[in-house]
């Protein structure tokens, strides 16, 4: 399936608010060895590799001078594929091959069409579906990262089993992650 740039952009913003955030935690982005050969893969699944970063020449000629907005779109291309390459550089192979995989993976538009339709009760718009197919995805991220951390917590290693995504489930609903649809309360006089 071809995704449009405005989809691919939209996901390399994505992952430099979570590596910004990540930093101003406190995590180094040394944490993890450094890998005998860098990572010059750019965007893992996309074909897209990352060019050395290069200070636009408009910037030097014009000390002070401000930027087009051709050039301002250039450097935030170029500072999140250096983000990027900092956040693939601390992942482990298995957190790579993962995150291939998600990055690979989408869930099929027709279902989701289905499934609003049964709920609404209305035709849905085709953007309404490509969004609810982006939340899904991002809770299913959730979900199965919850379900690692349980079944780490466990001491299993392999697949994740149904008893960890159940328990995952239920750590994400008692934290507030996992909406409710309640019934309207009544007014009692």
């Amino acid at each position: 399936m071809k995704r449009s740039r405005e989809e691919l952009e939209e996901e390399e913003d994505d992952l430099a608010a979570d590596l910004e955030a990540a930093l101003e935690e406190g995590e180094e982005a040394d944490a993890r060895p450094a890998a005998e050969e860098p990572v010059s893969q750019g965007w893992i699944g996309t074909g897209i590799t990352a060019q050395p970063l290069e200070e636009p020449a408009e910037a030097d000629a014009g000390a002070g001078a401000p930027l087009s907005e051709a050039a301002q779109q250039d450097k935030a291309r170029a500072e999140r594929n250096r983000l990027n390459q900092q956040i693939l550089q601390m992942l482990t192979p298995e957190q790579i091959d993962r995150y291939e995989a998600y990055r690979r993976s989408s869930l099929n538009r027709r279902n989701m069409k289905r499934l609003i339709q049964s709920v609404t009760g209305q035709v849905a718009n085709p953007n309404t579906i490509i969004v609810m197919c982006g939340v899904a995805k991002m809770f299913l991220g959730d979900l199965i990262e919850a379900g690692r951390a349980i079944a780490h917590e466990q001491g299993d290693t392999g697949p994740l089993r149904p008893s960890h995504i159940h328990a995952a489930y239920q750590q994400l609903d008692k934290q507030g992650h996992i909406p409710h649809q309640t019934a309207p309360k009544r007014l009692r006089l």
